[in-house]
């Protein structure tokens, strides 16, 4: 099974992590090799060897970046990289059938992960068909207005080419102060939604940013402040309705009363509504 570890290194491009914990709990199944089985600090080295032999090692430089042909097509021979920018040093990568799928969607999703991207690069950018499936992937050293746009035109320019049409009618993403005017800018027939799980994020992060932490610990305070969370789904009139009924009062009343925080939790009432 240590063998085969090595082999799956060289051959996958699964986490070397997640190859030995499946190796790992396979052998864990087999009464021959249960209890047997290396830690993963010893077979880390050699894992990664097998791999490396495979998989060539990034340049110093970021300028002296080439992507061999093999890592730019798919295993079917569909051309995956799109587009490279030197300037600005983005990758996008997509298929002529993801554009397609991208056109026959009517909403789109986009979200930036940081903590997954090799040396060099500030997000994975990506771009999802119905909300779910990924289409497109941008390695980017940005996450700026000229970035996004630079993906957005490249997409919009392999469409013509393909002779289809980018015009999405919704597009979900976080509250990014410069995803969502590029989005505007190249697509302004598209209507922008925040997506509800970083609404929930920036909630939470503005309760902290008011100086209500000792209020948190209140039990009744904490179920007050989750109650603004489905705010979410209401409209401009609904939101202001909503701060206007006596449960929103309560906070400045009651709940700030006991943590003797009043004026703080009067600040939040104020800087959420705005």
């Amino acid at each position: 099974m240590i063998l085969r570890g090595e082999r799956r290194s060289a051959e996958e491009t699964k986490p070397i992590p997640a190859i030995y914990d499946e190796e790992a709990s396979a052998a864990s199944a087999e009464p021959s090799t249960s209890g047997h089985f290396p830690l993963f600090r010893r077979v880390r080295a050699a894992m990664y060897g097998h791999r490396a032999k495979r998989f060539p090692r990034l340049p110093e430089h970021r300028h002296d970046l080439v992507i061999p042909d093999q890592f730019k097509a798919t295993k079917s021979g569909e051309d995956f990289l799109l587009c490279q920018s030197n300037c600005r040093h983005i990758l996008v990568f997509a298929t002529g059938t993801n554009i397609r799928l991208l056109a026959a969607c009517r909403t789109w999703g986009m979200d930036g992960t940081f903590k997954i991207v090799p040396q060099w690069y500030q997000q994975l950018f990506t771009i999802h068909a119905s909300k779910l499936v990924p289409a497109v992937y941008c390695l980017c050293t940005g996450k700026d207005i000229g970035t996004y746009g630079y993906i957005f035109q490249a997409l919009i320019d392999k469409a013509a080419v393909l002779e289809v049409d980018l015009n999405p009618d919704t597009i979900i993403c976080d509250f990014e102060t410069a995803l969502i005017p590029a989005i505007r800018g190249y697509f302004p027939n598209t209507r922008v939604q925040g997506c509800y799980f970083h609404f929930c994020q920036a909630v939470h992060r503005k309760v902290e940013k008011q100086g209500v932490q000792l209020a948190l610990r209140n039990r009744c305070f904490r179920t007050r402040s989750n109650a603004l969370l489905p705010r979410g789904f209401l409209d401009s009139d609904e939101q202001r309705r909503a701060s206007e009924q006596q449960p929103m009062k309560f906070y400045c009343e009651k709940v700030g009363g006991v943590s003797g925080e009043i004026g703080s939790t009067s600040t939040l009432l104020v800087s959420l509504n705005q």
